[in-house]
């Protein structure tokens, strides 16, 4: 790589205002700690749909074939959906 290339020997290049540079470690830093939360948020809301669709398959399994034709299901449909893994949708 030629020096000129490097950010930290381009001194003397005089930027436009509307173009930055910003090498700072406190803005990866924390560009990196948002980018965390945002991860952990979204795994936060995986787990909490997966854990409400094991929950709800178990009682489904758990009705009988009264309170399924109440509400509209066949025991098939009903034992298909109990049976399918909690991070199947």
């Amino acid at each position: 790589m030629y020096s000129s290339n490097c950010p930290d020997t381009m001194n003397d290049m005089r930027l436009s205002k509307t173009a930055t540079i910003n090498l700072s470690w406190r803005v990866w830093f924390r560009d990196g700690v948002r980018l965390l939360g945002l991860e952990a948020s979204r795994t936060w809301t995986l787990l909490k749909t997966c854990r409400c669709r094991a929950r709800s398959r178990r009682h489904l399994a758990a009705l009988d074939a009264r309170l399924l034709q109440d509400i509209g299901v066949s025991q098939a449909a009903a034992l298909k959906e109990a049976r399918k893994p909690f991070w199947q949708d």
